[in-house]
């Protein structure tokens, strides 16, 4: 799912981008001074997009329907699969297909779409951005998520 994608590579990008602000590497100069910014507003729109992956693994979790249908839907490939000349398809054109269908079905179908978000590898391999060691970073990150859910609790 190419929207999927878009979404982990977002929060991938957001992630990023405020590691490279709140660098805690006294070795890598500063990109702009941070201190006492906390660009909250774009913490709360990260928070949204994940509050989205995590309602889809949730509506996909409680339709069982969904799930039911794709059971169904996978079986008639198999027959599809044993027989594709009565179906007219080429039958070198089903194996990608059905590997297609498994990715499908593990991106999106498994509950996993928030998990397979938040489990990204966040480090570049290349030495960029640092995010796992950059303690700078995940005192800012922890200080939003406070203030974010001390304004929830105000309107409780």
């Amino acid at each position: 799912s190419s929207d999927l994608t878009r979404c982990y590579e977002v929060v991938m990008n957001v992630v990023h981008q405020l590691a490279a602000l709140y660098t805690s590497d006294r070795n890598t100069p500063k990109i702009i001074e941070t201190s006492g910014v906390h660009f909250q507003t774009l913490y709360e729109h990260l928070g949204e997009l994940l509050t989205v992956l995590l309602t889809l693994d949730e509506i996909i979790e409680t339709h069982t329907t969904i799930k039911d249908h794709w059971t169904m839907y996978k079986r008639l490939l198999k027959s599809v699969h044993h027989n594709p000349v009565k179906f007219g398809i080429q039958e070198d054109k089903l194996k990608p297909f059905e590997k297609l269908i498994l990715k499908l079905e593990g991106q999106l179908l498994d509950g996993t779409i928030l998990q397979g978000c938040i489990e990204q590898q966040f480090d570049s391999m290349n030495g960029g951005v640092s995010v796992s060691k950059n303690s700078t970073f995940a005192e800012e990150f922890a200080h939003n998520i406070r203030t974010i859910v001390s304004n929830v609790e105000v309107k409780l």
